[in-house]
């Protein structure tokens, strides 16, 4: 929902109870510029993808690839390193971040700044696929599809950890009972 704070010629009362006013904006990036928090999921998100660093103009340098091994134990190096409990995201949590209302890439750009040929990869999730263990899930940001990849693929890496009030995301992504659309 969309509010708006009526023009100075409207003469009609601002109703203060209206909390939607309160909804801070989905994604907010930390002042070092280096997380995301994202508040209709609770979750915090490294900003940019592994391998890149981030400067003043977001993310530097192309993200790495790696194949799901790799992506598991740079998630180790990066916990241990940092003493911060990062981890690989489930597949729904990395779809939850997907905008499917844009294109190549679905992502909000300024939350998540990426070049070009990052987001046309995949990024990997920590669920290997149940039905075969040469594959584990990911996301695609060129389209947000959600699939299944071989673990020995170059896929991205985008690190998540839980915040204060994490909130439970469905299998395809989305979030139930938010203030956020």
């Amino acid at each position: 929902m969309t509010t708006t704070t009526p023009s100075p010629s409207d003469n009609s009362p601002i109703d203060s109870s209206n909390t939607d006013t309160n909804i801070p904006p989905r994604f907010e990036v930390s002042a070092e510029g280096t997380e995301v928090v994202d508040h209709k999921t609770g979750r915090i998100w490294r900003r940019c993808p592994e391998g890149t660093t981030t400067g003043a103009s977001g993310c530097t340098g192309l993200a790495e690839g790696y194949t799901w091994d790799q992506a598991l134990e740079l998630t180790k190096h990066a916990a241990m390193s940092t003493g911060l409990p990062w981890r690989l995201p489930f597949a729904n949590e990395l779809a939850s971040i997907a905008d499917k209302s844009v294109r190549n890439p679905t992502i909000d750009t300024t939350a998540f700044p990426m070049k070009w040929p990052t987001h046309a990869a995949h990024f990997w999730s920590t669920e290997p696929a149940t039905d075969n263990s040469s594959f584990a899930w990911g996301v695609s940001f060129y389209d947000g599809k959600v699939d299944y990849y071989q673990k020995g693929d170059s896929g991205r890496v985008r690190l998540v950890r839980n915040g204060e009030a994490p909130v439970p995301i469905d299998p395809t992504g989305a979030v139930k009972d938010s203030r956020y659309a």
